[in-house]
């Protein structure tokens, strides 16, 4: 007449035992790469590259330190946001994965380029 109940336990996961995830490593690494590469290419270059370089960094650090706190963030949001789109554009076909690559060996010759001239 009544149903025997039933009592389902959840498994427990031990937290320690997480994977690592290697495509986390490899984005950090073409980061890196990206990095360096940019900090030789602004050191290395001629001199016409190393003024414009220069001339770059400057203005850049002028314009930032000159304007509002809401119209930075607002530059800083919307070139972030363009390089997220453009990973979302590109992971949409196959054929754009290995572009998606490309954007932190970008990302990292940017930051190698500016670092490289302090």
């Amino acid at each position: 007449m009544f149903k025997k109940s039933v009592v389902i336990r959840a498994r427990r996961h031990n937290k320690a035992k997480l994977k690592p995830s290697y495509q986390t490593i490899i984005f950090f690494t073409i980061l890196l790469c990206g990095v360096i590469f940019g900090a030789i290419l602004s050191s290395k270059g001629s001199v016409a590259w190393h003024t414009f370089f220069n001339t770059f960094v400057n203005n850049h650090l002028t314009v930032k330190a000159s304007s509002s706190l809401f119209r930075n963030f607002c530059s800083v949001f919307f070139s972030l946001f363009l390089i997220i789109l453009f990973d979302y554009i590109c992971g949409l076909c196959g054929l754009g994965i290995p572009f998606i690559y490309s954007t932190p060996f970008l990302l990292g010759t940017y930051c190698g380029v500016i670092i490289s001239q302090f």
